[in-house]
């Protein structure tokens, strides 16, 4: 197929002569033609696609395009390589569009995703409920019947002090106030019974499992535990946390305890994601090979070990706030990652039987 690649002219060498090295010596345009003939070589091998994501211009390329199934740009797109659209393993290619499409019919096909609006105001006196002011005097009415001032939070008739707080003309409305972020919820809740099956249903409620409120939840608590252990670790030594020890230099310890704690709470995250994505395309799966009047008790009961290690996760990562110790914590974590990877293995074991 030939290439593109330009190496060094000294006798013996073979070192790629790098774009800015051959910029010092050709016209960019040339440079330009020869990155663009590269891009095209690589397309015609099985090895190399686009990437679909319409802002993105890179290729992505496989080692072992006929085993490859999800795989992630550069950009962040995650896609399946053999058909690009989204992962859908281990639903076959031609199987996941009628799953899609159902999703769209049912209504269930919500955009996972969340809107913030953000407004100012202050707690009310009596009740600690949130009001906004939109306008007008500095006489305030809360729904739970209590009237205050909004400049000092007197309430009237009988606490109220006139002072210098109440000068709306000379403050205006936004002093002292908060700043409150409201959450729309959009995708949260649990699939009704209504013309869906149970395995349907599950890969739904995997499907919202992803909602990015429970991922921001999650990252909030792995930060938590971040700053827990380094606080532990501080006082207690880096030889405190022994499962993640490296080295026997207690500064180099320390370090790289510090490094591999936030690694493996970072992880999780992902670790958690990746595990309702498989749990929901599992219970696709199923719910394919039962209406083929296959059956497929393992790969059920596999897909019912994924969700309870994501829900295992989220637990960990959101309840913690009383932890006094976080070794359980992170040895239940570490424990956590290694059944994820059997729990995979026995799944590509068992969808290799299949070509449904």
């Amino acid at each position: 197929m030939g290439s593109v690649n330009i190496t060094c002219p000294e006798h013996g060498c073979k070192e790629i002569v790098a774009d800015a090295v051959l910029l010092t010596f050709i016209n960019v345009f040339e440079v330009l033609g020869i990155k663009r003939r590269d891009h095209d070589l690589k397309l015609q091998a099985s090895d190399a696609k686009w990437c679909p994501n319409p802002n993105c211009c890179r290729v992505i390329i496989v080692t072992n395009p006929e085993k490859a199934k999800d795989v992630a740009c550069k950009c962040g797109a995650h896609i399946c390589f053999q058909c690009l659209q989204p992962p859908h393993w281990p639903v076959p290619c031609d199987k996941a569009p009628a799953y899609w499409k159902k999703l769209k019919l049912l209504g269930d096909d919500i955009t996972i995703s969340e809107s913030f609006v953000k407004v100012r105001g202050k707690s009310c006196p009596k009740c600690k409920r949130f009001v906004e002011k939109l306008g007008g005097c500095f006489y305030m009415s809360c729904a739970c019947g209590a009237n205050f001032c909004w400049g000092c939070l007197g309430t009237y008739p009988n606490n109220h002090i006139p002072s210098e707080k109440c000068n709306q003309y000379k403050h205006g409305d936004m002093k002292g106030t908060t700043t409150l972020q409201v959450t729309e919820e959009e995708g949260y809740t649990n699939v009704s019974n209504r013309n869906r099956s149970g395995d349907y249903k599950k890969a739904v409620n995997h499907r919202k499992g992803r909602h990015p409120l429970k991922i921001s939840k999650l990252r909030t608590g792995s930060r938590q535990i971040i700053f827990k252990c380094k606080n532990i670790a501080k006082r207690k030594g880096p030889l405190y946390f022994q499962m993640f020890d490296g080295t026997e230099d207690n500064v180099s310890i320390c370090s790289d305890v510090e490094e591999k704690i936030k690694e493996l709470l970072n992880n999780m995250v992902s670790v958690y994601i990746e595990l309702h994505h498989m749990a929901e395309y599992c219970y696709v799966f199923i719910d394919k090979l039962m209406k083929s009047g296959i059956k497929c008790s393992q790969l059920r009961g596999n897909a019912d070990i994924l969700g309870y290690l994501a829900d295992r996760i989220f637990s960990i990562l959101t309840d913690s706030g009383d932890v006094k110790d976080c070794r359980p914590l992170l040895s239940s974590l570490l424990q956590i990652q290694q059944n994820t990877v059997d729990i995979t293995k026995n799944i590509v074991s068992f969808t290799k039987k299949f070509t449904v």
